[in-house]
């Protein structure tokens, strides 16, 4: 019974022994990384699978509580939830996110006593969340042209880093074109090298979006050539002759309608022998001009100021306005266009100083030819607005001597104001090449045409002069001797207006003193070097009680010396006087001789 007590208690002593030895720590014999190692995700974003390790002893057993230090190494990732001690099996990292550039992250497990293991992942670049613009400054370009500012831009992820291939769809708003889509190169760069500005000036804009991002690059647009002018206001205006109209506006455009800035604009009175203030003007930020002060022309003709801008240009017109008409119609041979011109530009010219309208006359059966003692002119059936006159080109007395013939041949009756009604008027074709060249033709028609108005033929019957036929003959109307005065005629006009004294048939108590007044049209000889419609002589025809424009006086100051220019003529003068003895139209229709006044 003793002995078996003893190798019991041996027994139980080993058993202790052994179980002693079996608690101890296992020694780390070696460690690896088992699974997450080599992962690529999202610059910023957690990695998809943790990574994890184990610590194996030296029968290749998984240690677990071993401590452990599991550091971030490289990529300034963020680690959260790492363990200090291992786990039975696998042991994972805890939750690894990559850090905010793309390139290699690391995450290093130091078990003491154990070489260091390395995980390594890869940042990628994120989804697309800027498109951050490469070209600055301002972007220019013109209407329906490339925009040549060259443009790139760069698509990035959250934290700055360029997506390659990312998709970048393009559009335009105010108008232009673009490519549709374009793709980032291996920077997330983008290039933009077909940009076509639309057909309106202002701003064009061109968005670019990739995923959320977007970016807008903002052009603006100029417009393009000039192409045309447009009037925008002011045309067709209605005024008295000598008057500055409201200025009219044009508008410079392109060849889409939009205005271009800053361009130079002539301008010159084409027709109608007006003028204005300035010869150029320069358009505004939309293309607008406000064109200088045009004043009309002294003459019923159609009034034209150009505006030119290059080679383009538009005419602004404007009307003299006047309600007197005088209707010149040739009879015989058949005058040259330039002459029949002449005749219109007389015409229009006394139409714009005589303004007011006259009774209209209504001629049945009338005979001009019995009354004008012409032959070849017609018998008249219709209403007369205020003048009508019959002109010829024939042949007087041949070279020299009389130059024309004119005279008013049917009157209105004393109610009506004796305003003449039809007149004819005569010019020597023998002298019309020699008044053509010394460019007196025209003033000697105008001459012609205001004695069938009035002048000079209407003054007796008018009370206008006194003493005619004396070296006293003299013009006592009012307004013609106030014109005399207001052209510096105070020293020769103090109670009346010389009126010629020299006894010359057709001259003499018909026309202006020509010692006097020397150039002024209606004096009784030719001159040279122009002959200026005076003030004097719209007023007499103020005086004779027509409705008168005095701005549609030319220019003239009353002389001091006698002028070098005179040109006088000889025998019977230069002019004849046609319509003798002429009749006056009464009441009843009728017409009845008189003396020719």
């Amino acid at each position: 019974m003793q002995s078996c007590r003893a190798l019991f208690v041996v027994l139980a002593l080993a058993v202790v022994a052994g179980c002693r030895d079996a608690t101890s720590p296992p020694k780390p014999a070696s460690m690896k990384v088992i699974a997450g190692n080599g992962q690529t995700a999202a610059a910023g974003k957690t990695l998809p699978t943790p990574p994890t390790f184990i610590v194996y002893d030296d029968n290749g057993r998984a240690i677990d509580g071993v401590s452990v230090t599991i550091n971030v190494t490289a990529g300034n990732g963020i680690l959260s939830g790492a363990p200090t001690k291992t786990r039975a099996g696998e042991t994972s990292v805890g939750t690894w996110s990559l850090g905010p550039r793309v390139g290699p992250n690391q995450l290093t497990i130091t078990v003491p006593g154990l070489p260091p293991q390395i995980v390594n992942a890869t940042a990628v670049a994120g989804a697309a969340a800027k498109i951050v613009p490469s070209t600055i400054g301002t972007i220019t370009g013109r209407v329906a042209e490339p925009i040549m500012t060259p443009l790139t831009a760069r698509v990035t992820d959250a934290f700055g880093n360029g997506v390659a291939s990312a998709s970048v769809s393009l559009s335009v708003t105010g108008g232009g074109n673009a490519p549709s889509s374009l793709t980032t190169d291996a920077d997330g760069n983008v290039t933009i090298d077909h940009w076509i500005a639309g057909t309106i000036a202002g701003q064009s804009v061109l968005t670019l979006t990739s995923g959320s991002a977007t970016v807008s690059f903002i052009a603006n647009v100029a417009a393009g050539d000039p192409a045309q002018i447009v009037i925008v206001s002011g045309d067709q205006q209605h005024a008295l002759a000598g008057v500055s109209i409201s200025p009219a506006v044009v508008r410079v455009v392109d060849r889409f309608g939009n205005g271009v800035p800053s361009q130079s604009v002539a301008l010159s009175v084409t027709s109608g022998a007006g003028s204005v203030s300035d010869t150029t003007a320069t358009s505004a930020s939309d293309g607008t001009v406000t064109l200088p002060t045009w004043t009309l022309g002294r003459s019923a003709l159609p009034q034209t100021l150009h505006v030119g801008v290059g080679t383009i240009g538009a005419d602004v017109s404007a009307a003299v306005q006047t309600d007197y008409n005088i209707d010149v119609r040739f009879f015989g041979a058949d005058p040259t266009d330039a002459q029949k011109a002449l005749f219109t530009n007389a015409a229009a010219r006394i139409s714009a100083i005589v303004t007011g309208d006259i009774p209209d006359v209504n001629l049945t059966n009338f005979s001009a030819t019995a009354s004008c003692g012409l032959a070849g002119l017609p018998v008249v059936n219709e209403t007369v607005d205020d003048l009508l006159i019959f002109a010829a080109v024939q042949n007087i007395d041949g070279p020299g001597g009389i130059l024309a013939e004119a005279g008013p041949c049917l009157f209105r009756n004393a109610t009506s104001g004796n305003f003449a009604v039809v007149g004819v008027m005569l010019l020597d074709a023998a002298d019309i090449e020699s008044a053509t060249s010394r460019g007196m033709l025209q003033d000697i028609i105008t001459h012609e045409m205001l004695h069938i108005v009035g002048i000079g033929t209407l003054w007796d019957v008018k009370n206008l002069i006194a003493a005619a036929g004396t070296p006293s003959v003299a013009y006592y109307g009012q307004a013609g001797r106030q014109g005399c005065l207001d052209s510096g005629g105070a020293g020769v006009c103090g109670s009346s207006v010389p009126v010629e004294n020299n006894g010359v048939p057709g001259t003499a108590d018909s026309h202006w003193r020509e010692s006097t007044f020397q150039s002024e049209l209606m004096t009784g000889y030719v001159n040279l070097g122009g002959m200026p419609l005076s003030a004097i002589t719209v007023g007499s025809l103020a005086d004779m009680g027509y409705t008168v424009n005095a701005l549609a006086a030319d220019p003239f100051r009353v002389p001091g010396t006698p002028s070098a220019n005179t040109v006088p003529s000889t025998g019977q003068g230069w002019e004849k006087p046609l319509g003798s003895p002429g009749m006056i139209l009464q009441p009843d229709g009728t017409a009845t001789k008189i003396k020719r006044p």
